[in-house]
């Protein structure tokens, strides 16, 4: 059996959060061409910010991290390639302390609570003292 590409397995991420069937389908929700797809697929080409951020969307992953993984694996300079991969791991330490972050919070009755929002995160609610 063939590896699956980080764009491979982001685009089957996507089309099962979504519901979606078929490729055609997908490239319609993303914004491109199912041939366009085809070859996120080969990996023959890389999807622009736009479609990284339809691809995040879809799969209820952060942008950052879309496009770590997609950078990660595509990026033939090694540096550039460490950065992406350190990129990555503190994305995990971010997303963990938010994690911890929004455990500690506990609103006690739900009209002191009010909502923050940030892109590409749930609603977190914090106390207004």
């Amino acid at each position: 059996m063939e590896k699956k590409n980080a764009i491979d397995t982001l685009l089957d991420e996507a089309k099962e959060k979504s519901r979606i069937t078929s490729d055609n389908a997908l490239a319609l929700r993303i914004g491109v061409k199912k041939q366009t797809i085809s070859r996120y697929r080969k990996g023959l080409s890389t999807p622009d910010d736009y479609a990284k951020s339809r691809i995040a969307d879809l799969t209820g992953r952060s942008l950052q991290e879309v496009i770590a993984r997609i950078e990660l694996e595509n990026e033939p300079n090694e540096e550039k390639r460490r950065y992406w991969e350190n990129f990555f791991k503190r994305l995990g330490g971010v997303a963990a302390s938010i994690v911890f972050a929004v455990t500690l919070i506990v609103t006690q009755r739900p009209a002191d609570a009010a909502p923050i929002k940030a892109y590409g995160m749930t609603t977190v609610y914090y106390v207004k003292s």
